[in-house]
């Protein structure tokens, strides 16, 4: 495998790049890793052993891979939705983290008022940390 692969939009690299849960360097890493084993290891099994993708995401990508080779109409359609539903969950987890994080800001904002105004001196030393922790 060329460390080009990932331009074939078939490719499970390929594939796993434009569902957005793989970079392309993150691909080049494993097909080096691949070289250095043998070439007999799979680049999707490397892919999952290292963390960076899931057996789901890689198994939808199989899928994907499958219906776009057969040229099939019916299983083209259901790559395109399995590629669909990646997007909008990747979307969907975005967002979640996002108001996950608004709200761990809320409360510890709320956390500092209450531990100024009822005099918890053993807490400020802690939220002062999860400020700083927050900043990372």
């Amino acid at each position: 495998m060329h460390h080009d692969d990932y331009r074939d939009p078939t490719s499970i690299g390929g594939i796993l790049i434009s569902m957005g849960v793989l970079t392309p360097e993150e691909l080049v890493e494993v097909l080096l890793e691949q070289e250095q084993l043998r070439k007999d290891h799979l680049v999707g099994r490397l892919l999952v052993a290292s963390g960076k993708v899931s057996r789901a995401q890689l198994e939808r990508a199989m899928r994907m891979q499958q219906a776009m080779r057969d040229k099939s109409k019916p299983q083209a359609a259901i790559a395109m939705a399995d590629y669909a539903i990646s997007q909008h969950q990747s979307q969907e987890s975005i967002e979640a983290s996002k108001r996950l994080q608004h709200k761990s800001h809320l409360v510890l904002n709320r956390a500092r008022r209450i531990s100024s105004q009822d005099g918890f001196p053993a807490i400020g030393p802690m939220l002062r940390s999860l400020a700083g922790a927050e900043g990372d």
